[in-house]
């Protein structure tokens, strides 16, 4: 009778037993209140027929007036019967095949171990040891890993299906960029006649997907065959996580080789932006498996119409392939690629060559330096500016000679006023200069220059005003640190700055290719005397420390960064960096400073100083890989644009006119910034334009798409995967037709029947409500029928 019960409250199915029923309050009340509540019911019921002519009928509906009002009161309590359960879970187990575009590759196996076991996936070996004709050893040899996914399945000696399926519901499914159902009525798609053309492996969200599909059954399993090359969608391994807390195993079954024979270049690494006529390094990497050690290729890179070829020798690992170019004078989109030679038995081809473009400009990063006194730092950085091509600089002296402007072009005798002739510069550095100098229109425009026309602010701190005059300013508003009262610190004499790890990342304060290096040098950088007292604000990345200082508990900012709206800003605490000229040579010195400034400008020239920036994630993507846009919007007045969504335009290179809209949505709490995505489609050059209205006052950035799916970028099955899948989903992954045989012991002994522990709430089950209308409506009804209503 309980087992019914609790069946019809929970509305669990197949309960064999029920081992322990404990009925508890969920509220917080003590449980006297309700005795004492429910004994007032009965006593109120008792008081309301106490005058009741026909006395047996009285009490009959003093016990339904009591027992109406009772299951009311407890409502209030939050009944709940908390149970004990054994019940038995369902047989069914779903599979899902891969069948994406790296399914089809046929590995070329050389080991007798693997060619075994390639046979016997495709049934060609009853049992482990029989001998194999030479057509069959040729067909095990060079199978594809679909046809192996299939044959582990359906082949007549081992196949899964025929072990399992006497005693479990099996439900296939194949997944790639999305996952249907497979069966063998022609219902759906059918097994025999699939082929794996996918272009991607969404495998976390077609697990996901199967098993929604199942939500209200239980499930013994899900087994899985793939080679785990997933690249698009949710993590599997998520997933696996809740399959866990849903009592669903997972069995991965890998599928191909760990490392099949391969040559792929990996990456291409140079500048995005060159300025024309510069002298720069292109970097390939070069991945190559280890059948492969010691054999010759040639490597062949190309930069617009500029061929290099070398011959080189595979080292079976990632190696790095140096050339040095000149930009082009010309400005422009240019192609760059990198292509491998073919060797003997590659897995795959398609990614022995790779693409991408970079930006070549002939304008120059428009600087102005305004300083005090001319101290040290400013007597180098000021040759270290001018000796550079790239800048076009502009020097203000709001103290000493008067008359530099009259002799120099590129002095200013005054802060440029609105409406002047180049007002509009990259990158403005602030050295040790009052506040005061500035009028209020002036501190405005800097503040702007920032925050919505993309520029950047360097300031330099020095002893007599920066930074702690601008503190109550917009200038300090938009620097990446909070300027504190009080003296400046005084720094140890041993003490110098430290790079962090952000500032290795960011490889702006790197004086050399080597950490180590760099770390040495910097620690020559001393003394540097004192600094002042500030803090890095919570959205500032510190690239250098002290070694030793503190401030507020938290490691001295030394040097800072933060994005400020559109731009960029920057905190030195010292004007003493000449001090690595000094102690250690000037390449250090203008080496530091020459990434510095290009940290901070280039990113306003990638955009072209357009109100409106389009961006993309990449440079290069893959056929079908996701490509996320994103755009800042302002208006003519330099004002975020507030819309519901925001549509910009993709189109080939060569033909404008097909183009694509994409619809970006806006990022909530980033005013005019929004963002969306689309998918690679065919190889080619493309760009994405704003709408036309905009279209004059927005960058169009290009990619590049290669006609190489995701699929095949990385051929080796990943057999770490499936086990962690496994792990974390507590099944069993099988790489080998022993562990397949062992995979199918553990869905065996998955016990049919599972203990639980499950809490009804009683008070929010039909059931109640059932109650109190039969309790109270039959009331009524007597009441009506003795017309005492």
């Amino acid at each position: 009778m309980l087992k019914k019960l609790v069946e019809k409250l929970s509305g669990l199915e197949n309960i064999v037993s029920v081992s322990h029923a404990e009925w508890t309050l969920r509220h917080t009340w003590p449980g006297v209140v309700l005795f004492l509540l429910v004994l007032a019911s009965i006593a109120f019921s008792v008081w309301s027929y106490r005058v009741f002519r026909n006395r047996t009928l009285g009490w009959f509906m003093t016990a339904l007036r009591a027992l109406a009002l009772a299951v009311v009161v407890s409502i209030f309590f939050e009944p709940v019967l908390s149970v004990d359960i054994t019940r038995r879970v369902g047989t069914r187990i779903l599979v899902m095949l891969d069948s994406s575009e790296s399914m089809g590759i046929r590995d070329t196996r050389e080991h007798d171990h693997d060619i075994a076991e390639s046979a016997l996936a495709l049934g060609l070996m009853a049992t482990p040891g029989m001998q194999l004709t030479p057509a069959q050893r040729k067909q095990a040899q060079k199978a594809s890993r679909f046809a192996l996914a299939r044959g582990i399945l359906t082949n007549a000696y081992h196949g899964l299906i025929g072990q399992l399926e006497d005693d479990y519901e099996i439900n296939t499914f194949r997944f790639g960029e999305g996952v249907s159902a497979i069966d063998r009525d022609g219902k759906n798609d059918n097994l025999a006649a699939l082929t794996p053309n996918d272009k991607a492996t969404a495998l976390g969200a077609a697990m996901r997907k199967a098993a929604a599909s199942f939500s209200g059954e239980s499930i013994v399993g899900m087994i899985v065959l793939s080679d785990f090359a997933w690249n698009r969608g949710e993590d599997p391994l998520g997933v696996a996580d809740h399959f866990k807390d849903r009592g669903i195993p997972a069995f991965p079954i890998g599928i191909g080789l760990v490392e099949p024979p391969d040559v792929s270049v990996e990456r291409i690494y140079t500048k995005d932006l060159l300025f024309a006529g510069d002298s720069y390094t292109v970097k390939v990497q070069i991945q190559s498996t280890p059948s492969f050690a010691r054999s010759s290729g040639s490597l062949v890179i190309k930069v617009g119409d500029v061929t290099h070829n070398r011959m080189i020798t595979l080292e079976g690992d990632h190696q790095v392939e140096e050339f040095t170019f000149e930009a082009p004078d010309a400005a422009g989109i240019y192609p760059v690629e990198a292509s491998v030679n073919t060797m003997g038995d590659e897995a795959v081809v398609e990614n022995n060559t790779l693409a991408r473009t970079v930006k070549v400009t002939d304008e120059k990063i428009r600087v102005l330096y305004v300083e005090g006194l001319p101290r040290w730092e400013y007597r180098y950085l000021r040759w270290v500016l001018l000796r550079d091509h790239r800048l076009d600089v502009r020097f203000l002296m709001s103290q000493g000679d008067r008359d530099l402007a009259a002799h120099s072009p590129f002095y200013l005798h005054r802060f440029p006023q609105a409406g002047d002739a180049g007002l509009d510069f990259d990158l403005v550095i602030l050295g040790d200069v009052p506040a005061t100098y500035f009028n209020t229109e002036q501190i405005r425009w800097m503040e702007e220059l920032v925050s919505r026309r993309g520029g950047s602010l360097l300031m330099i701190s020095g002893p007599s005003y920066a930074p702690h005059s601008y503190r109550d300013t917009a200038i300090g508003d938009l620097l990446p640190v909070t300027i504190k009262p009080g003296a400046w610190q005084i720094v140890n004499t041993l003490e110098s700055p430290t790079v962090t790890e952000a500032g290795f990342v960011s490889r702006v304060p790197m004086l050399t290719d080597e950490e180590s290096d760099t770390t040495e040098i910097w620690e020559k950088t001393r003394p540097l005397r004192a600094v002042p007292p500030v803090v890095a604000k919570p959205g500032a990345s510190v690239l250098m420390g002290l070694s030793a200082l503190r401030m507020a508990g938290e490691p001295y900012p030394f040097l800072a960064w933060q994005r400020y709206g559109n731009g960029k800003s920057m905190f030195l605490a010292s004007g003493k960096i000449w001090r690595i000229r000094y102690n250690v040579g000037r390449k250090h010195h203008e080496r530091f400073w020459a990434q510095t400034i290009q940290f901070l400008a280039l990113s306003r020239l990638h955009a072209g100083n357009k109100r409106v920036t389009i961006e993309t994630d990449s440079r290069e993507y893959g056929t079908s890989e996701s490509i996320k846009v994103f755009a800042n919007v302002l208006n003519p007045f330099l004002d975020p644009v507030r819309a519901r969504s925001y549509t910009v335009h993709l189109s080939p290179v060569d033909q404008p006119e097909e183009a694509e809209p994409i619809r970006l949505s806006p990022v909530p709490g980033v005013p005019g910034f929004y963002e969306g995505s689309t998918l690679a489609r065919e190889s080619g050059s493309y760009r994405l334009l704003a709408p036309e209205t905009d279209r004059e006052s927005a960058n169009s950035p290009n990619f590049e798409v290669r006609d190489i799916s995701l699929e095949l970028r990385n051929p080796g099955m990943r057999i770490d995967v499936a086990r962690r899948l496994a792990e974390r989903s507590e099944g069993i992954a099988a790489g080998s037709f022993n562990e397949l045989q062992h995979l199918v012991g553990s869905i065996r002994a998955q016990s049919p029947l599972r203990k639980e522990h499950i809490d009804v709430e009683l008070w929010d089950t039909p059931l109640v409500y059932v109650l109190i209308l039969l309790f109270a409506g039959l009331e009524w009804v007597i009441r009506r029928i003795q017309r005492m209503v």
